[in-house]
C-alpha cells in the first residue's frame, strides 16, 4: 500500500485496490486499524464521568461498563475539536483521540 509518516510512524493510506474495496472489504468482513500513533488518555478519580461530559457530546453516565461509543470533543461553542472513542471501565475512562 501506500505508506507516509505520521507522527513517527508509517501509516498506510491507500492500498492497491482503492478506497471503495477498502470499504467493501471492512463492511463485508473485517479490518484492523492500529491505533498506536493515536492519543490515548485514562481518565481516574471520582469525578471522571461529569469531567469527561464536559468534553465531549456522549452520555458517559449511561455508557455501560465494558462498552465503548464514538463522540466528538467540542470547544466552549460547542464547535468540534476532535473525533474520540470513549470506553468506560470500572475504575476509569479511557479515550482514544484520533487526531491527537
Amino acid at each position: 500500500g501506500k505508506m507516509v509518516e505520521f507522527a513517527g510512524y508509517y501509516l498506510p493510506v491507500q492500498y492497491p485496490k482503492g478506497v471503495k474495496q477498502e470499504h467493501l472489504h471492512t463492511r463485508e468482513s473485517a479490518s484492523l486499524f492500529d491505533v498506536s500513533h493515536m492519543g490515548q488518555v485514562k481518565i481516574y478519580g471520582p469525578d471522571r464521568v461529569k469531567f469527561v461530559e464536559k468534553l465531549v457530546v456522549g452520555d458517559i453516565q449511561a455508557l455501560e461498563e465494558g462498552h465503548s461509543q464514538l463522540s466528538v470533543i467540542t470547544n466552549e461553542n460547542g464547535g468540534i475539536i476532535d473525533d474520540t472513542i470513549i470506553t468506560k471501565e470500572a475504575d476509569h475512562i479511557a479515550m482514544v483521540v484520533n487526531g491527537a
